[in-house]
Parts: structure tokens; C-alpha cells; sequence
């Protein structure tokens, strides 16, 4: 294994879900909080400070930099489009399938979802 050493970047010690994307990092804290690591870049890869973003969420799944899928509370999916500088405030909910859904994962252009009856869907195409 390769690398230097791990570098302590928080004392948070409640994340239970954490994601990382193209230069961006997210968590969700054990209430359901969701916060992003700012002050990522190319000489400081550790970032500088963890910033709540609105919301409660369980579980979330980041795309690069601009896309991040999640599942809040009440068991619904959201897709937010994130642009550097922009506001973080989440856009409005999308639900698919009109189930309930448990779990989101994304790769390459590809989402993956888990209903609450344990059904797996799959979809291409994850911006829209």
C-alpha cells in the first residue's frame, strides 16, 4: 500500500455515512444531518472545515462533483445538481418509482436503488 500517513481531518466521531466525489467530500451524522467537507483543492486535499448543508437524509451516493443522489427520513429519493459556488440547498425531491427506497448508489452513469421491499432497480443516466 502506497501513500504517506492518515491525516486526522475532523473529531465529528458521529458519521455513519460518508461519500466521496471529485474533489468533494460528504457526510450524514447519527441524526440524519448532512454536512460537506469546503476547502478542498489541490494544496489542501484534506479540505478546511465541515459545513452543515440543509436537510436529513440517511444515506447519500455522490456522482463526481455536480451530482449527489440521496434518501432522507421519509424514505424518498433527491437528486441535487451541485455547481461549484452554488446555493447547497437541495433541489426538489424525485421519486421514480413511487416506492419507498432505502439505499442509492451511483457509478459512472449508472444509478442503483434499493426499495424498502428490498428490490434492486437500475437506471442510466444519473443526472436527469
Amino acid at each position: 500500500m502506497k501513500g504517506t500517513e492518515w491525516v486526522q481531518v475532523g473529531n465529528e466521531g458521529n458519521i455513519v455515512n460518508l461519500d466521496v466525489g471529485e474533489n468533494l467530500v460528504m457526510a450524514i451524522d447519527n441524526q440524519d444531518q448532512v454536512w460537506v467537507r469546503t476547502g478542498i483543492n489541490d494544496k489542501a486535499l484534506e479540505g478546511s472545515k465541515w459545513v452543515r448543508v440543509p436537510g436529513h437524509m440517511m444515506q447519500l451516493s455522490l456522482y463526481k462533483r455536480q451530482v449527489t443522489w440521496a434518501v432522507d427520513r421519509d424514505n424518498r429519493l433527491w437528486l441535487r445538481r451541485i455547481s461549484i459556488g452554488s446555493d447547497p440547498s437541495p433541489v426538489d425531491p424525485t421519486d421514480p418509482n413511487k416506492n419507498c427506497q432505502k439505499m442509492v448508489e451511483t457509478t459512472k452513469d449508472q444509478v442503483f436503488v434499493v426499495d424498502c421491499e428490498d428490490n434492486l432497480y437500475w437506471r442510466q443516466g444519473i443526472t436527469d
